[in-house]
């Protein structure tokens, strides 16, 4: 049975899992098999292409990630959003 909090996240709030509170949100779901970066990576690419402009500072702290699959979709993502490569550097 589906858990309701789970029918339909709001992508900010996803954006803002860490580790630990990925593994407490998804306990017992199948999500959790794809890791919390997975989740984070598919997150970056859904606010690309959703042109809320709202999201950009929920992608911004992205750019800084250690790994650079999610570093870089969130590159990816601001520029879907139009965001300067300037302000990117500055992030």
């Amino acid at each position: 049975m589906a858990r309701s909090e789970l029918a339909a996240p709001r992508l900010a709030d996803l954006l803002a899992l860490d580790d630990a509170s990925f593994r407490e949100m998804f306990a017992g779901s199948p999500i959790k098999r794809i890791g919390v970066k997975r989740l984070i990576r598919n997150c970056l690419i859904a606010a690309g292409n959703s042109a809320d402009l709202a999201l950009v500072p929920a992608v911004e702290p992205h750019l800084a990630d250690p790994d650079p699959v999610v570093a870089e979709a969130a590159r990816w993502a601001l520029a879907q959003l139009g965001v300067s490569s300037a302000r990117m550097q500055a992030a």
